[in-house]
């Protein structure tokens, strides 16, 4: 065995050794032709002596490992490493909903018959107010009521940008809070109807010769309440949006803008990789939506909502216990691209073999 620096310097020697032999044959000298056999000769002799040297060996092996740490990282790297952003598909029950539009949204055509005691609804923040054709003034407190008779929802509208939050109280009261943008409600009265006391003259001065209430609301800044109860179960529908939650205030915390998970139960599916994930009651589900659309969200005894749409991260489970759901990119490739994975897998099984073959065997 030599050292290093001698090793290299036989490497040289060889080398050089090997350049003049070319020289000698490009001068096309027939008399060189003995001094050229003999460099190719020592050439051979120093190839020789370099190849039995533990250096050489080194070499091959420190590639072997290079390759196979290589595989390995990649491996890991795709098991590891999740994709940056993917289609996801929520089918949650909750008694609350938070939402903002990234389209105007406008709700009609499908008439909501309401109830509560008498028929109530009560409606907070309005900016503008008509009795059928008629503008009624708009009370101090910017709140109504309406009951008796019978009451339905005809049309709803909040412009882009506006938050939408649904809720669902213990008395089976929903309250819809529009804020951030305009916001329109429209009602059908028939029979005796009942106004609050801010109301009854202007609506008596009216001749009774509506049927339809209308009220707008700029709830840029402060939100807009409407408080009511549907008689049979209804849905809101094509809600296209780019930020989703479900959590309401906590009432049992000590800390006043603390919040819990609203979600009763539901799933979680990745169409993509077809993985779906069970959605236990409390568990806090945490989307950061790229773009979406809330197909439905039902009107029921508990609130159903049905997303569907592209995130960046989607987070499940027990409050301080949420796992990210987002698949690796060898989930992703392995379900929706099955040529690319296989090709990959290959190449780095070829890669780890070969690897420990040269390590093991030189």
């Amino acid at each position: 065995m030599i050292g290093k620096m001698r090793f290299w310097r036989l490497k040289r020697a060889r080398d050089k050794l090997a350049r003049e032999a070319a020289q000698q044959l490009l001068g096309g000298d027939e008399s060189a032709a003995e001094a050229v056999a003999e460099n190719l000769k020592r050439v051979a002799t120093y190839d020789a002596v370099l190849a039995s040297q533990p250096a050489h060996k080194l070499r091959q092996i420190s590639t072997a490992a290079l390759v196979g740490m290589l595989c390995l990282v990649l491996i890991g790297v795709g098991w590891t490493k999740r994709i940056p952003q993917t289609d996801v598909v929520l089918k949650l029950q909750t008694t609350s909903a938070s939402l903002r539009l990234d389209r105007a949204w406008t709700w009609s055509g499908a008439s909501v018959a309401l109830e509560s005691a008498d028929h109530v609804v009560l409606i907070r923040e309005i900016d503008s107010l008509a009795l059928g054709r008629s503008a009624l003034d708009i009370p101090e407190s910017r709140r109504l009521s309406v009951s008796g008779g019978e009451i339905a929802l005809t049309d709803l509208s909040l412009d882009a940008s506006g938050l939408l939050d649904i809720e669902k109280d213990e008395d089976g009261l929903l309250n819809l809070y529009a804020r951030g943008a305009m916001f329109d409600v429209a009602l059908d009265l028939e029979g005796e109807i009942e106004f609050s006391p801010e109301l009854r003259d202007c609506a008596e001065s009216c001749e009774q010769v509506s049927d339809s209430l209308a009220l707008r609301a700029d709830s840029a800044a402060v939100p807009t309440q409407l408080r009511f109860k549907p008689e049979e179960q209804r849905a809101l529908s094509h809600l296209v949006v780019d930020e989703l939650r479900f959590s309401r205030v906590d009432p049992l915390s000590d800390e006043p803008a603390s919040f819990r998970s609203s979600i009763s139960g539901g799933s979680v599916l990745f169409p993509d990789t077809s993985i779906e994930v069970e959605v236990a009651n409390g568990d806090v589900v945490s989307v950061e939506v790229v773009n979406g659309i809330v197909h439905e969200i039902v009107l029921a005894d508990v609130i159903e909502v049905i997303f569907s749409g592209a995130a960046t991260s989607v987070r499940v489970g027990p409050r301080g216990y949420e796992r990210e759901l987002m698949p690796s990119y060898l989930q992703y490739y392995f379900h929706s691209d099955r040529l690319s994975f296989f090709v990959a897998s290959f190449g780095m099984l070829w890669g780890i073999l070969w690897s420990a073959q040269k390590f093991i065997l030189g």
